[in-house]
């Protein structure tokens, strides 16, 4: 049965759930749930499923209620509603809110059943390669973006790739949900440096403080940043963080509608400026700094010290020297990486692509590219 559809199929009717299982048992790997209720805690606990078949007419949650959940949290699952109600409403609200594939009269006989299930099986197929060539594409484009920008402003992204550390390190622990979202905003928002005075750069970067016109300048960034990002599939919601996160926005939006992740990635851009990685001890002087702005949430402050200080000593442990000729791709560089006239190639955080490995390859070509080089490289797994 390993290779059969599997299918959940929640009605309230024990006798038609018995006769399902008696047809469709040589054909489809089958689940059945009586109530919307049992129907969400078998796609959690059960799944994956490729189709969802339901009735409308269940007590207490509805199917329309139930698969506009579905459709919530399982994506990518099909469905597909059975009804004896023709009552228009209700196939408004199937389609609007469950985004049903197709409708079945009830009674259904066991044919006209397992085609539609073989149909919407089929479609959840389509729609899982399409999603997984999007993925790939988007994550592809936002590396090549990342590996470009770094190499134009390494001292930004050396910045960007510490945030990004810090917040792999806290999103789990602070059970933040979309860690993807937050992941590629921790690395593209360096971006507003291209749409900030090199003046205020200068002066953020090193640690002065900032006045409204320098905060609102930054803003402005942040908000054509964003602007552009939204018109890539898939970055909307970077995009939004992007906004959420930036200077202004805890005067503007209430700070109970801001999502964690963009709370969490304000503090961390803002602690960047303000304390050095690379030596012990500095971001402690950096939270009592954020500290004492007041602006901040202060179970948050409390717990990142911890969160970061584990993610620190996890990535400390995996440290080694290799020649810069002996890079591959994933490695990510400890030290900065020079020409022979110390010229800045590389800053120290960026992850090694096979992109970056190339442009390394020609740099060498034309002048020397220091050899010896500290990185950490990810175990095999």
């Amino acid at each position: 049965m390993s290779d059969a559809i599997r299918v959940l199929f929640v009605d309230d009717d024990t006798h038609l759930l018995q006769g399902l299982k008696r047809a469709l048992h040589k054909q489809v790997d089958l689940c059945v749930a009586e109530t919307a209720i049992d129907g969400l805690r078998m796609l959690d606990k059960n799944g994956p499923f490729s189709v969802v078949v339901s009735d409308q007419n269940m007590p207490k949650v509805d199917g329309a209620t139930f698969l506009a959940k579905a459709a919530q949290h399982f994506p990518a699952i099909t469905r597909v509603m059975l009804t004896g109600n023709n009552d228009q409403g209700t196939a408004i609200a199937a389609v609007n809110n469950g985004q049903v594939f197709r409708f079945l009269n009830k009674p259904c006989n066991a044919k006209e059943l397992l085609q539609t299930i073989r149909d919407a099986h089929a479609h959840h197929l389509v729609m899982r390669a399409e999603h997984g060539v999007l993925e790939d594409t988007i994550s592809g484009t936002v590396q090549l973006l990342a590996d470009m920008l770094s190499m134009a402003y390494p001292k930004a992204f050396k910045r960007a790739a510490t945030v990004q550390r810090w917040a792999r390190s806290a999103a789990k622990p602070l059970q933040i949900k979309n860690t993807w979202e937050l992941d590629v905003a921790a690395m593209l928002w360096p971006l507003s440096y291209v749409m900030t005075p090199d003046a205020l750069i200068a002066r953020r970067s090193a640690g002065e403080p900032l006045t409204p016109a320098d905060k609102q300048e930054i803003a402005a960034a942040y908000v054509a940043v964003a602007k552009m990002l939204q018109n890539v599939p898939r970055l909307q919601g970077v995009a939004m963080l992007l906004l959420l996160s930036c200077e202004g926005a805890t005067d503007v939006v209430d700070p109970a509608a801001r999502p964690r992740a963009a709370q969490l990635l304000q503090v961390l851009i803002n602690l960047s400026f303000l304390a050095d990685p690379e030596r012990s001890g500095s971001t402690a002087e950096g939270f009592k700094q954020l500290a004492a702005e007041g602006v901040y949430d202060r179970a948050l402050l409390a717990a990142l010290p911890g969160l970061l200080s584990k993610g620190s000593n996890k990535a400390q442990a995996q440290l080694r020297s290799v020649s810069v000729f002996d890079l591959q791709a994933g490695d990510v560089l400890v030290t900065d990486l020079v020409d022979a006239n110390k010229r800045l190639l590389l800053a120290a955080g960026q992850t090694i692509s096979a992109p970056i490995l190339a442009k390394i390859s020609q740099l060498n070509q034309a002048q020397t590219v220091a050899d010896q080089i500290r990185i950490v490289r990810p175990q095999a797994a």
